[in-house]
């Protein structure tokens, strides 16, 4: 997941190291950075009780990242919001950011 936003929610502040100033994250990894992740978002999705769901993904896997924790792919993403409901997509052009 996110680890910025998983530290503001717990409002830690662990400490960096390196060029790029990263803290280690291996304490953050959950099933969403395995391969366990369809399963896990499956299970999310079919229990939110929520009038609408925004989902922004960054699957930077199949653009050639080898490094990326994306998990899930499109078709995945697709049949397990399309089974909860209509699904909207909006997209647009980025520019990829990498820290390495």
């Amino acid at each position: 997941m996110y680890h910025l936003l998983e530290n503001i929610a717990r409002w830690e502040k662990p400490a960096v190291s390196g060029v790029a100033r990263k803290m280690d994250r291996t304490a953050l990894k959950n099933d969403y950075c395995t391969n366990k992740a369809t399963a896990a978002f499956e299970d999310l999705i079919k229990n939110v009780n929520a009038q609408y769901i925004l989902l922004s993904y960054n699957n930077m896997a199949q653009k050639g990242n080898d490094r990326s924790n994306a998990k899930i792919g499109d078709e995945d993403i697709m049949r397990v919001l399309s089974a909860k409901g209509k699904i909207r997509v909006f997209s647009r052009d980025y520019k990829p950011f990498s820290a390495h």
